[in-house]
């Protein structure tokens, strides 16, 4: 078989999401060998360099940082993220692909909102 570069072929868009819910993200590439699906918040790796330590790096980063908050699926390529916080989980998430040929990623901000539907001071007579 010919080796190819990973491709995402499917990649999760920008978005709002309410405090305190539940944030999912799916990614799929793509590739010869089949890709490594790697997820990154706000840029929790050093650019470029992959090894075979950098999955495991990854995974950690996001779990330390995250409190067991963040669930990555390797079977569907999902990271879920379970009662958001405003500060801890807006960002931005990248999808990395990766294999012995190269690396594809793609980044989307996500914003966590709290929608209590508190009235603005202006709004109180």
């Amino acid at each position: 078989m010919i080796a190819a570069a990973p491709e995402l072929v499917v990649t999760p868009m920008a978005q709002q999401v309410p405090l305190h819910s539940i944030l999912t993200l799916h990614c799929e590439a793509t590739g010869n060998p089949p890709p490594t699906i790697l997820w990154l918040f706000n840029d929790s790796l050093a650019s470029g360099h992959m090894n075979r330590n950098a999955h495991t790096y990854l995974v950690e980063c996001l779990q330390i940082a995250a409190e067991g908050r963040r669930e990555i699926d390797r079977e569907t390529n999902t990271l879920q993220i379970l009662n958001t916080m405003v500060s801890e989980d807006s960002g931005l998430y990248t999808c990395l692909a990766w294999n012995q040929v190269g690396t594809d990623q793609h980044t989307v901000a996500v914003q966590v909102v709290d929608v209590r539907g508190e009235p603005s001071p202006s709004a109180i007579t």
